[in-house]
């Protein structure tokens, strides 16, 4: 645990909410009653300390006290409680009646019966109070700013919450909340959690006060300021926070749509910010070439933005526009999504704004990414005329169109022209933003791909040698930039019949893009693909 935080709770009195200390690292032990079924002598309950159940516990408890063996239903049911003995109790008490109640039953009830009805002292049993009423307690015993830190807790993830989200003035709050056994800690004290009845219970409150809806606006918020900040070139640097944060939102969301229609109001502001977190999450991933994670954080907030705003809002649109960026995947889907987000626009806005002429030029270059490089030479001729009208020289739409000419030249064979293209576009680039601007050094090395289809193997090598020098000492040895441009260079050192030299890139940018992206990230499955066949190669040389 933390030292500040160790200090804090030691000036904090305990609760007497402690005995629902329960959590992935069991941090305290609590008594509760093992009631053990004794047949035909009703129960014997004998006071026993002890930590949260594992899964084969919990089962064979609930088991042993309901008197079947429906492992397949107990399962879930013991996950959905955490395997928190007290609430087991409860549960097994329902579930042995009168009346005699299935384990899917049951499980209908909790998720629909208000959590202090469901979790009341089972007659009989010597509780003192319910588990919901000992839950609430604690939480009107605590400060304002703690309970409000716990309402943002209850509506996040159950993954828990990475301390590196947590502003400095929540410390004290999550000390005070720590030492009232509201939330528990993993083993290297890096993350908080709320155990699920706690949850339930702060959120249904909320629900009743009619609070909820602020509460989830607020997390929003604290996810926002997390990842919106985040510069390009901190991007891959940041991955991890970004993906705490994806998964953060995605339960915001799921809270959101548990809303009922007609409190579309009330819960509007809360589903702006939301979606405003979930499409700055799927920029990042967009940027980071990683449409595996991107497309279905892009969906949703493309469908989410639709279902709140209407089909013709300029954020909505705007949402269709990255969808479809995102979605480049050589199909035409991107294609039609681009098209129809362009029409709205050339309607709305008109034909000659700058949106409306972007949305064009990545419906052209769509067809390129779809292999189909010479229909879209002929489109992009077509907004590159109607952009050169308009537009300044300089506009960054422009200048985003050129470089789609540019690389399309390649694609359609036409190497020289390209070339051609990309050292104008340098030229411009380096004239407005500098020789070391991340997106000209990308276009530097878009200069070495031409050159290596264009035959001019050694210019190749010595340009994706000097870009991705500059890039590791600008951006970062890991940054994706840099690993695409050092994939290329393993390309070009096996153009030149330098084998030894391709198998070590491709190896290094393999295991890089593997260490930082995933696995299952489209730019690591390439490069092994890639790496294979340089090993294959070089076995048959």
């Amino acid at each position: 645990m933390p030292r500040w935080l160790k200090v804090v709770i030691a000036a904090v009195l305990p609760s007497m909410a402690g005995a629902l200390a329960c959590t992935p690292r069991p941090s305290s032990n609590f008594t509760v009653p093992w009631i053990r079924w004794l047949p035909n002598s009703g129960y014997a309950a004998t006071p026993t300390t002890v930590e949260q159940f594992t899964e084969g516990e919990a089962v064979s408890y609930l088991s042993t006290r309901v008197g079947t063996s429906d492992s397949g239903g107990f399962r879930p049911l013991a996950e959905e409680l955490d395997r928190l003995p007290l609430a087991l109790a409860i549960a097994a008490a329902a579930l042995v009646g009168p009346p005699r109640l299935s384990c899917d039953s049951y499980l209908a009830r909790l998720h629909a019966t208000p959590i202090e009805v469901l979790l009341v002292r089972p007659r009989g049993q010597p509780y003192p109070r319910g588990v919901a009423q000992a839950i609430m307690l604690s939480v009107g015993e605590i400060g304002r700013v703690s309970a409000q830190l716990l309402g943002e807790l209850s509506v996040l993830s159950t993954s828990g919450v990475g301390l590196d989200l947590l502003d400095p003035p929540a410390e004290t709050a999550l000390a005070e909340l720590g030492a009232r056994s509201l939330v528990t800690f993993s083993r290297d004290d890096a993350t908080a959690f709320v155990h699920r009845l706690v949850r339930r219970a702060v959120r249904e409150r909320a629900k009743r006060d009619g609070t909820l809806a602020v509460m989830i606006e607020t997390a929003a918020q604290r996810l926002r300021v997390a990842v919106e900040d985040v510069t390009d070139q901190d991007t891959w640097r940041k991955f991890p926070t970004i993906m705490a944060v994806a998964d953060h939102a995605t339960a915001l969301w799921e809270a959101v749509e548990q809303f009922p229609d007609d409190e579309s109001v009330r819960i509007r502001a809360a589903a702006e910010a939301v979606l405003h977190v979930r499409q700055v999450v799927a920029n990042h991933l967009i940027y980071l070439n990683d449409q595996v994670r991107a497309v279905p954080i892009a969906e949703a907030v493309a469908a989410g933005r639709e279902k709140l705003l209407g089909a013709e809002h300029p954020d909505t649109l705007t949402a269709l526009h990255n969808l479809a960026h995102a979605s480049e995947d050589g199909s035409m889907q991107a294609t039609a999504l681009y098209q129809r987000v362009a029409a709205e626009r050339a309607r709305t806005l008109g034909e000659d704004h700058p949106d409306t002429l972007w949305s064009r030029a990545c419906a052209a270059f769509s067809y390129t990414m779809a292999g189909r490089a010479s229909e879209a030479m002929t489109l992009l001729d077509q907004v590159l005329a109607d952009q050169e009208r308009v537009l300044d020289p300089d506009h960054t739409t422009l200048l985003g169109a050129r470089y789609f000419q540019a690389y399309t030249n390649i694609e359609a064979a036409r190497p020289n022209r390209g070339i051609t293209l990309f050292q104008q576009l340098i030229a411009d680039h380096e004239r407005l933003f500098g020789e070391d601007y991340p997106e000209t050094l990308v276009i530097k090395g878009q200069l070495a791909r031409a050159y290596k289809a264009a035959a001019r193997t050694d210019e190749a090598v010595h340009m994706y040698e000097h870009v991705a020098e500059r890039q590791a000492r600008v951006l970062g040895a890991d940054h994706p930039d840099t690993l695409i441009t050092r994939h290329g260079l393993a390309a070009a050192y096996a153009a030149v019949g330098r084998t030894a030299d391709a198998l070590a890139e491709y190896e290094w940018v393999a295991n890089r893009f593997e260490a930082v992206m995933g696995p299952e990230q489209t730019l690591t499955k390439t490069a092994r693909d890639d790496l294979e066949r340089a090993r294959r190669a070089l076995q048959q040389r």
